[in-house]
């Protein structure tokens, strides 16, 4: 591509959300050549199955099922994507969190077919967003994969997301929040910000003040919160469109490369713990390192404490020992890209310590 071209790849072709968004799969399915390869945690699978099987086989929808209780791997990924060519499928469909989502999507960079997310949880936005997290089987990052294009159709029905555990829900919140404080860093070292990137903080700065205002009503309330689906559209459509705006390169900030170096240095430690979980003790860092005031710190620690989330670094698996101290300042300091800045360095030493 010339360099004198830009790309954005944000949103999806279709997203349906609400009460019996699920009615959608079956046509959908038929839309796209009526042979979907299917992809899922197992009881995600059969959550969905549960909720679509009659309208599929009513369609004449055909659907090859595969449970998948492992690790989202680049390996699993050239499997199903032999699977699906062998059984002449004519579209992936992904069912379940982001694990489920991204091994779909990972699919999509060995085959040409179009994708179907099923989401049934709000836990990360992954189901819309044009980025897969790939992992190694022992749990350790593996790189991303970008796709070529933007997600086909996203269906995500307001009961099954409603039926997920409020821990999800409370994790998916927070690392949408993430967003903000993490495009702040990021455009904070352009002198003259582009018309993107003012579109990414504008976006990210809407969404953080919508999702902490109704934060209460919604983790209480659940589906009879009257702002349920707009959390459903914020969380999955809203926080994917910043990620877009970012280009990949805004959002794997502070926050996330906490997750990122939990997952690949203390990763027995932290393995129960959520993406967001630890994002969200992440974001509490970030914000002291862009000079946030203690008061909006601890607003956002009212919020994780309410939800009965991980407030502090040894709440997500880390053991205070000078040997992860030193590993931990390393990891995040490569990553800031601050090796010769040490006033910088002061400021992220003096974060962690607040949230150790």
């Amino acid at each position: 591509m010339s360099k004198q071209i830009n790309l954005l790849k944000i949103g999806c072709g279709k997203f349906f959300y609400g009460k019996n968004a699920i009615s959608q799969l079956a046509p959908e399915i038929i839309r796209l050549g009526g042979k979907a390869f299917l992809i899922g945690g197992p009881g995600s699978v059969d959550r969905v199955m549960n909720a679509a099987g009659n309208d599929l086989k009513k369609a004449g929808a055909e659907v090859v099922l595969n449970k998948h209780p492992y690790k989202c791997t680049r390996k699993w990924a050239e499997k199903y994507a032999r699977m699906a060519k062998e059984n002449g499928c004519t579209v992936i469909v992904g069912v379940g969190g982001g694990l489920a989502s991204d091994q779909a999507k990972a699919v999509l960079s060995y085959t040409d077919l179009p994708i179907i997310t099923v989401p049934t949880s709000i836990a990360t936005c992954a189901p819309t967003s044009i980025v897969a997290v790939m992992y190694k089987d022992d749990g350790k990052t593996d790189g991303l994969i970008y796709l070529n294009k933007e997600i086909d159709v996203c269906i995500a029905d307001h009961d099954l997301i409603g039926s997920a555990p409020k821990r999800l829900l409370a994790s998916g919140i927070l690392d949408s929040m993430a967003k903000l404080p993490e495009g702040i860093l990021s455009v904070s070292h352009s002198l003259h910000p582009t018309v993107v990137q003012r579109a990414q903080i504008s976006n990210a700065e809407s969404l953080h003040d919508f999702l902490t205002k109704h934060f209460h009503d919604v983790y209480d309330k659940g589906v009879e919160s009257a702002n349920f689906d707009d959390y459903i559209l914020s969380n999955l459509l809203h926080t994917s469109l910043i990620s877009g705006f970012a280009s990949g390169s805004g959002q794997l900030a502070l926050a996330h490369a906490i997750y990122n170096g939990f997952r690949d240095h203390f990763t027995e430690e932290s393995k129960e713990y959520y993406h967001g979980e630890m994002v969200a003790v992440g974001v509490l860092v970030q914000m002291l390192y862009n000079g946030d005031s203690l008061y909006e710190v601890q607003a956002v620690e009212a919020l994780m404490r309410y939800a009965k989330m991980p407030l502090r670094l040894t709440e997500i698996g880390f053991v205070k020992t000078p040997k992860n101290m030193e590993l931990l300042h390393d990891v995040l300091i490569k990553s800031l890209g601050i090796a010769e800045n040490p006033e910088r360095i002061s400021v992220l030493k003096a974060a962690l310590d607040y949230v150790i």
